[in-house]
């Protein structure tokens, strides 16, 4: 008389209640540790109001003065995304979401960081595009008495080129940075061996 089951193997299988269900759902512990990998709930608080304060600038500039309003658009835009990405950084880094006066900061710091970004740009772009512009005068017939056209089929596009990398560059640079203070200040907290 056998009295449990035998496997193919010849195993002894366990009962078939206390067999851990391979289809059961995961258990509440794992989506608290989804939960730190991504931005923690209090967080969207602030992030939110930065945003529609910024919204809040640009729709009043726009209205008095729609050049202004699509500059401040070009400058606070990215600089929202860029403070988000950096308070996410100092997250991962230490544990712990900016919060108050410490997020407020990061808004006005990454303001104040795509300024020079953009002039950076805005080099890169006339430099590149000057460039490009002689380069297609001078190497391509004219379409015109003066070459605008090949200026503008030559220049502008190489331009754009290097002004989106310059941006990007600088973007991901000044990025690094914030998160690279962190790092040096815990490695000097932690006693070296």
């Amino acid at each position: 008389m056998v009295t449990h089951p035998m496997k193919e193997s010849g195993q002894v299988m366990s009962e078939p209640g206390k067999e851990p269900n391979p289809y059961k759902s995961p258990e509440t512990e794992d989506a608290g540790a989804k939960m730190e990998s991504g931005m923690p709930p209090a967080a969207l608080t602030g992030t939110l109001a930065a945003a529609g304060v910024s919204v809040l600038i640009i729709i009043g500039l726009f209205l008095v003065s729609p050049g202004i309003g699509v500059l401040a658009a070009l400058v606070l835009v990215p600089a929202n995304l860029r403070a988000i990405l950096a308070m996410r950084k100092e997250f991962r880094a230490t544990g712990r979401w900016p919060e108050g006066w410490n997020q407020a900061s990061a808004f006005v710091i990454s303001t104040l960081i795509m300024i020079p970004i953009w002039i950076a740009t805005g080099i890169a772009f006339y430099a590149v595009c000057w460039a490009g512009a002689m380069i297609a005068v001078s190497a391509f017939p004219k379409g015109d008495e003066y070459g605008f056209t090949n200026m503008i089929y030559g220049g502008i596009p190489i331009g754009l080129i290097a002004g989106l990398v310059s941006f990007m560059l600088c973007f991901r640079l000044t990025l690094r940075s914030t998160s690279g203070q962190a790092e040096m200040e815990d490695r000097k907290s932690k006693p070296t061996a």
